[in-house]
């Protein structure tokens, strides 16, 4: 097994190398059980690549998607249609990495201007319709965020606010029962 790559904004502790350990084990596991053929690890993230995605987006991502990207490969496998890669990775449908779709949401859409994607909320992976699972990277832990934006009203602000679902689990716990076999639910927006 290649060892960790060197660098990066944050460091794992023991515990969290150990429990590390326990869930890439889970996910190569659950990668080799795919009957599919839908779960494909990208190569692993290189150094170089990593540092391109972090600086593109403004801020450090999760310690443990850094440690999945180097050890099993630079996105292609996990819930929904996979998880989006690094620069140089996996890809959605629409050729977008992970630093390509952030950078694309923050951008936001010139016919409604008040539709402002939020500062560090890293879009992981889609489910379809435009749903995805994103990681929000502001807070400590690093929530998993549902963003589901099917019934959007131009006129209603409200229905924006709406299409951000907060989770109680940490991306840590998310791709864990991922690897446990517990496929996580898809997103869906608030409604009232």
């Amino acid at each position: 097994m290649p060892a960790p790559a060197s660098g990066g904004a944050c460091s794992l502790t023991l515990a969290q190398e150990m429990d590390t350990e326990d869930i890439i084990s889970r996910v190569l596991a659950r990668i080799r059980s795919d009957r599919s053929g839908f779960q494909r690890p990208d190569p692993p993230v290189t150094d170089e690549s990593w540092r391109q995605t972090e600086e593109a987006i403004g801020f450090p991502l999760p310690p443990l998607l850094r440690e999945l990207y180097v050890r099993v490969g630079n996105g292609g496998y996990g819930p929904g249609y996979t998880l989006r890669g690094a620069i140089g990775g996996a890809t959605d449908d629409n050729g977008w990495d992970l630093a390509e779709y952030y950078s694309g949401q923050r951008e936001g859409d010139p016919d409604c201007p008040e539709w402002i994607w939020p500062a560090g909320l890293i879009g992981l992976n889609d489910w379809g319709c435009a749903i995805a699972s994103c990681v929000d990277c502001t807070v400590p832990g690093f929530p998993m965020v549902g963003f589901d934006p099917n019934g959007l009203d131009p006129d209603d602000q409200d229905t924006w606010s709406a299409s951000f679902v907060p989770s109680e689990v940490s991306f840590d716990e998310w791709i864990s029962a991922w690897a446990s076999g517990d496929e996580p639910k898809q997103p869906q927006r608030r409604i009232g």
